[in-house]
């Protein structure tokens, strides 16, 4: 009986054959299965075309049989070429060193196979129909470990981007609606629980497992303990500790303890600790235990301690406070409007509705004394006229603990400062709203005239609570 050949073309010496001679096929199939197991292979394509590693029965030297194939080209390559490998059972390992930039498929006649990027390095399997990634995952990145100073007690481990390009950018994209995030969860302290939709939460501890960017598109950028709740839709938490965000669009940048209530729509706390605001499109700059209040919409802090804002487009500043109730000695200043086209007496307040309620004007605490001082400038709209007029407001209201208990002390002081003849008629008065517990700034302007009135009203609050 003849010899015959493997698949690998290692010739297999058939009973009784070879007498003598054995030996040297012997040596030449081992250095075949050598060159299988470790073998370098330089492959040229020699023109800009697909090439085929032919095989024939001879246990010689055959580029085929290489584990790893250095692939040059004679040529510069114009498209994805291929390289077309015999249909037998074997591991490889291709580097793409073309000249063109192409991307080299090694495959098996018929196959779909498998793509190597110019100027990478794949292991790769034929299993005698098609070749594939033996090793599918991480093409593009370096895994690096650093325990080099300052690593030497926490080390790094990191994945590099690699390629043969200078620059090349890095990105970590989930698949759909699904969440990049920091840690895997698991409905504990541990990782969490599970993040919205499109939701981004680098945060890398937690006390609880809420602490989460549990709402679709919301954004907690790092800190620790930190928690966006399931209905703060496109929130953000940027860092800090144990910061809470409640409401839709809103945002809490730093610092420590801080809430943004369900109330807060794109409501913002920019830093310092155990600062709540609880209205809509307010902020609070940072500073300590400062507080937003509920109808205090567009209203500011900027820091401080111990502030309250209760007022509509209040702005306010404490340094502290005379008691456990907070707000009893700040500064507040406020922007009270109208808009006037007869001669009917029209009550001034922040969200210019001419009627007033518990949060858009001047409306005191219980139990507090205020010293008020304004400047209200008024002009007629008309280009032609443009009549205007200027007063100086200072005045003083006390209130007690029932809103009916607000009176003004003594005789409030309005100075006329500048005034256009045409605007001698329009009239401002100050008095007491015992509805509201506020002071009522009141202006009456002319017959069929449209008048603008604004007012900023600053004043110094002390409570006795």
């Amino acid at each position: 009986m003849a010899s015959s050949f493997s698949t690998l073309k290692i010739e297999l010496i058939a009973d009784g054959e070879q007498t003598s001679v054995w030996g040297s096929t012997t040596s030449n199939n081992l250095e075949a299965i050598e060159q299988a197991i470790g073998g370098y292979g330089a492959v040229a394509f020699a023109a800009d075309a697909n090439k085929t590693l032919t095989y024939t029965d001879s246990n010689a030297s055959q580029a085929f049989r290489d584990l790893y194939l250095y692939v040059t080209s004679a040529v510069s390559l114009t498209a994805t070429r291929q390289l077309i490998v015999p249909a037998v059972q074997k591991m490889y390992i291709v580097k793409n060193n073309t000249t063109g930039g192409q991307t080299l498929t090694v495959k098996i006649s018929g196959g779909a196979g498998a793509d190597i990027p110019h100027g990478e390095t794949y292991i790769l399997y034929a299993d005698g129909t098609d070749v594939v990634y033996a090793a599918p995952g991480l093409f593009y990145f370096d895994e690096v470990k650093s325990t080099a100073a300052p690593n030497g007690t926490v080390p790094v481990i990191a994945l590099k981007a690699s390629g043969a390009e200078t620059n090349i950018d890095a990105a970590v994209v989930p698949k759909g609606t699904g969440a990049l995030v920091a840690g895997i969860a698991d409905n504990t302290a541990a990782g969490g629980n599970k993040r919205g939709a499109n939701a981004v939460d680098l945060q890398t501890s937690r006390a609880a497992a809420s602490d989460v960017a549990a709402a679709i598109t919301s954004t907690i950028a790092g800190g620790v303990d930190n928690a966006i709740s399931a209905t703060a839709t496109n929130a953000v938490i940027s860092g800090g500790t144990a910061n809470q965000v409640n409401a839709i669009a809103a945002t809490a940048s730093g610092g420590s303890a801080n809430n943004v209530a369900s109330t807060a729509v794109y409501g913002v706390i920019a830093g310092g600790r155990d600062n709540t605001t609880q209205a809509q499109y307010s902020a609070a700059g940072g500073g300590r235990e400062n507080t937003i209040s509920t109808g205090a919409d567009y209203s500011v802090i900027s820091g401080g301690y111990r502030a309250v804002a209760a007022r509509m487009g209040q702005e306010v500043f404490a340094s502290g406070t005379f008691s456990t109730l907070d707000g009893t000695a700040q500064i507040s200043r406020q922007v009270l409007r109208a808009e006037t086209t007869g001669n009917a007496n029209t009550r001034l307040t922040t969200d210019g509705s001419a009627s007033a309620n518990a949060y858009n004007t001047i409306n005191l605490i219980s139990n507090s004394v205020y010293a008020v001082h304004g400047i209200l400038t008024a002009t007629d709209t008309n280009p032609a006229v443009a009549d205007a007029r200027m007063w100086e407001i200072k005045t003083a209201v006390k209130r007690g603990t029932l809103a009916s208990s607000t009176t003004i002390i003594g005789t409030p002081s309005i100075t006329d400062i500048a005034s256009d003849a045409g605007a001698a008629g329009w009239v401002v008065a100050v008095t007491a709203d015992a509805t509201n517990g506020a002071v009522s700034v009141t202006v009456t302007g002319a017959v069929a005239t449209t008048i603008r009135w604004v007012c900023s009203i600053t004043t110094t609050e002390v409570s006795n609570g």
